[in-house]
């Protein structure tokens, strides 16, 4: 368990040594868990994106962030598994490889929880084998809760409405989010996203789905999704708004 503040912050580099040093100790609940976990080839995080992948991407700005992440781990690894770290440290991520793996199981397996203690109320970020199995969807049927009990924390999925004997159970992985932040730890987008926005002049904006319903185009080829002016001026010509 660890706290979460901004992107930018450590809590994930943390959670991925945590994970590495789960892995080693023998006889344990995560060895385990880590059978389940995609391997590097399977893993839809950019992270793991080659450069090749990531020229492919339509919005440079997402390819360049991600090429700031791949650096930003690379250069942590080198820091801490230098050839002269004791030999229990070496062992936990030998290769760089190893460690953006734990560092990419860290960010597309966590879940993003708000606890209250007292007063005090924090954002975490925490594994929770298995619960992350769950699909996401935007209308989710279950949400995650949690108590402490016998000096433990204990996670709980509760159901948010009745759910069908074979309906699928589904979370909300990231409340709030842009599209560009889903594809780059989950590695995809939705088209229905209630916090995608397009930004216009001034303080107008518009979610895209109402944009493109209103020109009768929201069947079109995904390039039309595109979070640019550039795209939309090709598509509608001059657009005035006034709110």
């Amino acid at each position: 368990l660890l706290p979460s503040f901004l992107w930018q912050t450590d809590w994930d580099l943390r959670l991925a040594c945590l994970l590495l040093y789960a892995f080693d100790k023998e006889d344990n609940f995560w060895q385990l868990y880590g059978d389940f976990l995609p391997s590097a080839d399977e893993c839809p995080n950019l992270l793991l994106a080659s450069e090749e992948e990531l020229s492919e991407l339509q919005d440079p700005n997402l390819a360049s962030t991600m090429r700031e992440q791949q650096r930003r781990a690379l250069e942590f690894w080198e820091k801490n598994w230098h050839s002269g770290v004791p030999l229990k440290i070496k062992r936990l991520a030998r290769d760089s490889e190893r460690f953006i793996w734990a560092l990419s199981m860290a960010q597309t397996r966590c879940i993003g929880m708000q606890m209250r203690i007292g007063a005090l109320v924090q954002d975490a970020n925490m594994l929770i084998p298995y619960a992350d199995m769950l699909n996401h969807s935007f209308e989710p049927n279950c949400f995650f809760h949690w108590r402490f009990k016998d000096r433990m924390l204990e996670v709980m999925i509760n159901a948010g409405k009745r759910i069908k004997k074979g309906d699928e159970m589904t979370v909300n992985y990231m409340r709030g989010q842009q599209n560009d932040m889903l594809m780059q730890r989950y590695g995809f987008s939705s088209p229905v996203n209630p916090w995608d926005v397009i930004p216009f002049s001034g303080n107008a904006r518009i979610h895209l789905d109402s944009f493109l319903s209103v020109f009768n185009i929201s069947g079109l080829h995904g390039e039309y999704y595109h979070n640019s002016m550039r795209h939309l001026n090709s598509l509608c010509g001059l657009f005035c708004l006034d709110l």
